[in-house]
C-alpha cells in the first residue's frame, strides 16, 4: 500500500470526531453527527465546535485538543480555507484518518483551489494522515455501524459482502440507496472525491485483505495514474473479483474535470487496461451492482453455455434473447438429459432450452418436486455451464422457491444459478432474502438476471486466463 497508510483508521475506526459540528439541523455538519448517532456507532462520537455545548445528547468539545480520548478518524466539515489548520491540529493530536466533506479545492479548476488541495496533501503526508476526499460523501461500514457521511438514511444499509468504491459522492449515494431498496448487503462503501492521498489503488489493495469483502464494485471517472489501479486490481482478481464501471461517451471535458478534479481519460484505454488486469467491466451502475452481487454469492461459470428454466414461457424467451445479446450460448443438453426431460414432459412439443417448467411439465396445479428434480438434472449436465431460473411472483410458487433455497443451502448445485423473481413491492422480500442468504442472487427482470450470469461467465474466463 502506498506510503504504508493505515486505512483501517478510515474504514474501521474505533472513535470519530466531527470537526465543525453544528447544532443547527439545517447544516451538513449536524447531519454528520446525526448519521453517526442514528447508525448506532455508539458513544465514541466527539463533536467539535466552539459554539455549542451539546448536539443530539453528545458533549461538544471546543477543540480537538480538548478531547480526552484517542481519536482514530476526524470528519472535517469546515470552510475550505480552514481545512489546513484543522489538519495541523489533527496532526498534533495523533489523528491518522480524515474524511474531508468540504468542497472548494482542485475540483474548482482554479489555481487557488489546486494550491489549497496541495497544502492539505503536504500536511497529511508529513503527519501520515490518510484522507478520504476532499469533496466527498464519506465512508460507510455497516458491519461496524459506521456511517461517516452526511446522509443519515444510510443507517438502513444491510451488512454484506460487496465493497463499493466510487469517485462521486452522488453516485455512491444512489448506489447505496438502491442497495437498501433491493436488500443488497454492503461490506464497505466510500466515495473518494478528489483523492487527495487515498486513491483507487490504495482502496483496492486494502480491500484485498478485508475479511467481510468478497467482491469490489468500482465507479471510476478518471485517475492521474491508471497503471497503479490496474496493477493493484491484477494482483487481487484471482482472490476477489473487481467489477468496474467507467462512464463514457460525449462527456464535455470541462464537466469531467470539474466534478472531482480529475481528467476523465479515454474510455477505450481504460477498457483495454481493465481487460488486461482481469477486471470485469459493467455498462452502467445497475449492472455494476448486479454483477458484483452475483460474484459475491456464486462461483464463476466455467463456460458460456446457459440453461434457462422458466415457470412462464414469455419471460423465458426474453431471457433467451438477452443471452444472445450478451454473447452467451443457450446450452444444448446432452442426449441423456434430453431423454430424461422427454420422459418427464406432458407436452409432446417442448423446447429443451428455454425450458417451460409449468407449461411442459405440469398436468394440473404446481408440481414443485418435479420442477426441483428438473432443475437439478439440467444443472448436473456436462453440457451446461450456468443456470437461470425465471419464476415470476405467485404465492402458489412460494414452496418451490423455498425448496430451491433449501437445496442450494444444504447441498448446493453443480453449476452457478441466478434467479429472476419479480413481485409487487415487498411481497416476495422474505423468499428473496431466503434465496440470497443461501447464496442464490435474485433479480427483478430477465435482462438483469442474464447480465448477472454474463458477469459470472466473464469472471470465469478471467480465472482461466490468469491461472
Amino acid at each position: 500500500m502506498s506510503m504504508a497508510r493505515d486505512l483501517a483508521r478510515l474504514f474501521q475506526p474505533n472513535s470519530v470526531a466531527v470537526i465543525g459540528a453544528s447544532s443547527s439541523s439545517a447544516k451538513i455538519s449536524y447531519c454528520c453527527v446525526e448519521s453517526l448517532v442514528e447508525g448506532g456507532f455508539g458513544d465514541r462520537i466527539y463533536p467539535v465546535s466552539p459554539h455549542s455545548s451539546e448536539i443530539l445528547g453528545l458533549r461538544v468539545y471546543p477543540s480537538v485538543a480538548s478531547i480526552p480520548y484517542d481519536v482514530d478518524m476526524a470528519i472535517v466539515a469546515v470552510a475550505a480555507g480552514l481545512v489546513p489548520s484543522v489538519l495541523e491540529e489533527c496532526a498534533r493530536e495523533g489523528i491518522k484518518g480524515a474524511v474531508i466533506i468540504t468542497s472548494g479545492f482542485k475540483e474548482l479548476g482554479t489555481e487557488w483551489g489546486a494550491k489549497l488541495q496541495g497544502d492539505i496533501v503536504d500536511i497529511a503526508n508529513r503527519a501520515r494522515i490518510s484522507i478520504i476526499g476532499p469533496n466527498t460523501m464519506g465512508v460507510v461500514n455497516p458491519h461496524q455501524h459506521l456511517n461517516a457521511t452526511f446522509l443519515p438514511s444510510f443507517k438502513d444499509v444491510t451488512p454484506g459482502h460487496i465493497a463499493v468504491i466510487t469517485q462521486s459522492g452522488g453516485v455512491c449515494s444512489f448506489m447505496l440507496h438502491s442497495a437498501i431498496n433491493e436488500n443488497v448487503g454492503i461490506s464497505l462503501a466510500a466515495s473518494l472525491g478528489n483523492r487527495a492521498n487515498v486513491d483507487f489503488a490504495d482502496a483496492i489493495e486494502y480491500l484485498g485483505d478485508h475479511p467481510q469483502t468478497r467482491t469490489i464494485a468500482v465507479h471510476i471517472e478518471g485517475v492521474d495514474n491508471p497503471r497503479l489501479v490496474v496493477d493493484s486490481a491484477s494482483r487481487l482478481v484471482c482472490r476477489k473479483p473487481v467489477v468496474a464501471y467507467k462512464p463514457w461517451g460525449a462527456i464535455p471535458a470541462k464537466a469531467a474535470f470539474s466534478h472531482t478534479g480529475s481528467l476523465a481519460g479515454r474510455h477505450e484505454a481504460y477498457e483495454a487496461a481493465f481487460r488486461q488486469a482481469g477486471v470485469v467491466t459493467a455498462q452502467d451502475t445497475t449492472e455494476l451492482m448486479d454483477v458484483a452481487k452475483a460474484l459475491a454469492l456464486q462461483p464463476p461459470a466455467q463456460g458460456n453455455r446457459v440453461a434457462v428454466l422458466s415457470l412462464q414461457a414469455g419471460p423465458g424467451m426474453i431471457a433467451a434473447s438477452a443471452c444472445h445479446r450478451c454473447g452467451l450460448a443457450l446450452a444444448d443438453p446432452s442426449r441423456q438429459v434430453k431423454d430424461s426431460l422427454t420422459t418427464l414432459a406432458v407436452s409432446p412439443s417442448f423446447s429443451y432450452n428455454p425450458i417451460d417448467l409449468a407449461g411442459a411439465f405440469t398436468r394440473s396445479g404446481a408440481d414443485h418436486s418435479l420442477w426441483l428434480e428438473i432443475l437439478e438434472l439440467v444443472l448436473s449436465d456436462e453440457c451446461v455451464d450456468a443456470g437461470l431460473l425465471s419464476a415470476l411472483y405467485h404465492r402458489l410458487d412460494r414452496p418451490f422457491i423455498e425448496s430451491v433455497a433449501s437445496l442450494v443451502g444444504q447441498r448446493g448445485l453443480a453449476k452457478p444459478l441466478v434467479v429472476c423473481r419479480d413481485s409487487p413491492l415487498g411481497a416476495a422480500r422474505a423468499e428473496i432474502a431466503m434465496l440470497e442468504e443461501n447464496g442464490v442472487p435474485v433479480y427483478p427482470t430477465p435482462d438483469r438476471a442474464v447480465r448477472a450470469v454474463a458477469g459470472l461467465v466473464r469472471y470465469g474466463s478471467v480465472i482461466e486466463r490468469m491461472k
